[in-house]
């Protein structure tokens, strides 16, 4: 912000002097090369703003959205089983096309 009044005072300096400040090619440089840092330093605020992502959060927050079965299902030990039965009646409420029954067994040992 401080580089705006020093180019300000350089302007009213100019003006005070009898000169047009708008074709001192001087001036004209420093406002545009102040812009430009201007807009580099806002883009840096900007930028560190930003969200960034927590690895570690997201690496946790995968590892327990994924299933894992217990360690009894593992060894064996557990009889898990989920049969789902659509007759019929079901596949026309689905409306699906064809008239079978559907059967569907998921078995953990």
């Amino acid at each position: 912000m401080s580089v705006f009044v020093i180019n300000s005072l350089y302007w009213m300096l100019l003006c005070t002097h009898g000169q047009k400040p708008k074709e001192n090619e001087v001036l004209q440089n420093e406002i545009n090369r102040t812009k430009e840092y201007m807009g580099r330093l806002k883009q840096l605020e900007e930028r560190k703003a930003a969200p960034c992502l927590n690895q570690r959060a997201a690496k946790s927050f995968v590892r327990n959205a994924l299933w894992e079965p217990k360690q009894q299902q593992r060894s064996g030990t557990s009889n898990v089983s989920l049969l789902i039965l659509l007759d019929i009646t079901m596949v026309k409420l689905l409306g699906l096309m064809h008239m079978s029954i559907v059967t569907i067994c998921v078995v953990f040992n």
